[in-house]
């Protein structure tokens, strides 16, 4: 979801980079004042504020994970 919503940086991988995201966000007082006031609006302009769409593609990649077959170790 972030990642649709163009915050990349901030999907993170383990509590150690989530730590550190928070720190970096928590550190950037204009950046958050831009999400708040600029979030709302990219959402609607993501993927994720198009849910039919979101549900088209999300199904297609379903479908081709499914007839790929397992991954192999």
């Amino acid at each position: 979801m972030l990642v649709n919503a163009g915050l990349a940086d901030l999907a993170v991988e383990s509590v150690e980079a989530y730590e550190a995201a928070a720190l970096t966000l928590a550190n950037a007082p204009e950046r958050r004042k831009a999400l708040r006031q600029g979030l709302r609006e990219a959402l609607k302009a993501s993927p994720l504020g198009r849910p039919a769409q979101f549900a088209r593609d999300f199904y297609d990649l379903m479908e081709t994970a499914i007839h790929a077959g397992p991954v192999k170790p």
